[in-house]
């Protein structure tokens, strides 16, 4: 998942259950939560994304099943590297880090 796809479902996750007052007090509820700590998460993608990618982990770890095919970010990080304007994810990269690895990795490390 994108950082951007996950943003989405994020949205549309909160969106749906905006919708109906019970199921957004049983999340805030269950989760600790408030509504500010729903608009201080809405505020920041990158931690929108990180929140996501927690969440989908602690679910494979819990009920996944192993992979059984071996996913390729390769495009992803190709793209993102276009939108950057060069090969913002070389091996020889001598930045701070704050680009290399994979989309998801990044967003893991956000």
């Amino acid at each position: 998942m994108t950082p951007h796809s996950a943003e989405i479902f994020a949205l549309e996750a909160l969106v749906w259950m905006a919708q109906d007052e019970d199921v957004l007090s049983l999340f805030l509820n269950a989760s600790g939560s408030s509504v500010a700590d729903l608009k201080n998460l809405l505020d920041d993608p990158t931690r929108i994304v990180q929140t996501v990618i927690e969440e989908a982990e602690a679910l494979s770890d819990a009920y996944g099943a192993e992979r059984r095919t071996i996913i390729d970010d390769s495009a992803a990080d190709a793209a993102a590297a276009r939108r950057l304007g060069g090969d913002a994810f070389s091996d020889d990269d001598t930045s701070d880090g704050l680009l290399g690895g994979s989309e998801s990795e990044r967003a893991r490390h956000a």
